[in-house]
């Protein structure tokens, strides 16, 4: 009797072990479950997410399309929270920043899409580009020419490093090798007006006025209502000082913008080079807004014309550095205060340096004074850039026969 209970007491703790086995699996197995459930869940809550930011994504472009940047910028953020790697949205999102001014952080956003893939050319432009607003200009220039390098025939990296370097004052070396990429470019594809109007400035920067003007004519062969070639155009030939087709190049850019401001100014210096300055007068009082630099122009034409001092001087008052004021304060006070009129003439040739009326201005006050070796100094130094002046050379006359 006692074996037969010892036995079934054994059997009963091997059936107790066994069922608590099975219940220590069970719970293993269904924590497995758990688990696996688990991480098959995160991975389609990723999935949801990306799938949800490249619908807002989309979103974004339609109002970035539509020219609606604020609620574009808005969809591209809340789809980066949702996928923090979103390369492309990154890069739209700096795209809007750069447009509203916020270059600090358009530049981080910039450099963030370059960490997200390193050496994408449309990245590399557009951080060039708020590096040079931000007169980062080294920086600029580096990434800009490895754009270039990466693909040449993206053509806004060229736009981008013409400006950068002539905002830079870079070396005329620098200035001609690019000038000399674009050449290169024109014979092999067809360029935009855009790549035309870069050239041309780079040959402005390299003083070649007559290679600029083909450049831009050529941009405006392209496109015959392009604003910027039709202003650089016209900017031109006043420098040039070609009075009668910067006029009629300003007007014909009116006919479509009236309400330019650089528009009306442009027309008011070419009627300035065609020595008519009552129809400038009329144009300058044309505008509607307070604009810099058509008083400044107003304030030049009526300084040309006076020959009051008090007049003269109450204008420089409003402007101490108002070159033109200062030039007609050195011509009309040489008689009646020649050492005024020295000091006037000083300030006009530092503010203007390639001037030579200035410089003239300044020869014959010292004259006026009988400081007659400095004037001669100076007079025949003025010489070799303008043989026929006659100011310069009766003053120097005037000078060597005190002498």
């Amino acid at each position: 009797m006692k074996t037969l209970l010892r036995n079934t007491s054994q059997i009963f703790a091997f059936l107790l072990i066994v069922n608590l086995l099975f219940a220590f699996s069970t719970v293993i197995y269904a924590q497995e479950f758990e688990d696996e459930e688990f991480v098959q869940g995160d991975g389609n809550s990723q999935k949801i997410n990306d799938d949800q930011a490249v619908k807002l994504f989309n979103q974004g472009q339609d109002a970035h399309s539509k020219g609606k940047l604020k609620i574009a910028l808005d969809l591209y953020l809340r789809a980066l929270k949702l996928k923090p790697d979103f390369i492309e949205a990154e890069y739209q999102k700096a795209t809007i920043l750069t447009s509203f001014g916020r270059l600090e952080e358009a530049e981080r956003s910039f450099r963030r899409t370059l960490t997200l893939k390193k050496d994408w050319t449309l990245a590399l432009v557009g951080l060039g580009s708020v590096l040079n607003r931000r007169s980062q200009f080294p920086e600029a220039e580096v990434l800009l020419a490895k754009s270039i390098r990466i693909d040449r025939l993206y053509l806004p990296a060229y736009e981008a490093l013409a400006i950068t370097l002539i905002r830079s004052k870079a070396s005329p070396d620098k200035l001609r090798a690019l000038k000399n990429q674009l050449a290169g470019l024109a014979k092999e594809i067809d360029l935009p007006a855009s790549i035309w109007i870069s050239r041309g400035m780079l040959e402005n920067a390299l003083q070649d006025n007559l290679s600029a003007k083909i450049s831009f004519g050529q941009a405006l062969l392209i496109d015959r209502r392009n604003p910027e070639a039709l202003k650089l155009m016209i900017d031109s030939h006043i420098i040039a000082r070609e009075p009668t087709p910067a006029i009629l190049l300003s007007k014909f850019l009116i006919s479509f913008r009236p309400n330019d401001p650089e528009a009306k100014l442009l027309l008011a210096r070419s009627y300035v080079a065609d020595e008519k300055p009552e129809q400038a007068l009329e144009v300058l009082d044309s505008f509607e807004k307070p604009y810099k630099a058509a008083m400044a122009l107003k304030t030049a034409i009526t300084s040309d014309r006076s020959e009051d001092p008090e007049i003269l001087q109450k204008l420089l008052e409003n402007d101490q550095n108002n070159v033109s004021v200062l030039g007609r304060l050195c011509s009309v006070m040489r008689i009646k205060d020649p050492l005024k009129a020295l000091e006037y003439c000083r300030r006009a040739l530092e503010l203007d340096k390639n001037n030579v009326n200035y410089a003239a201005g300044y020869g014959a006050a010292l004259v006026q004074l009988k400081k007659y070796r400095a004037a001669i100094t100076v007079l025949r130094g003025l010489l070799k850039y303008d043989a026929e002046n006659y100011t310069v050379r009766a003053n120097l006359a005037t000078a060597l026969f005190q002498m």
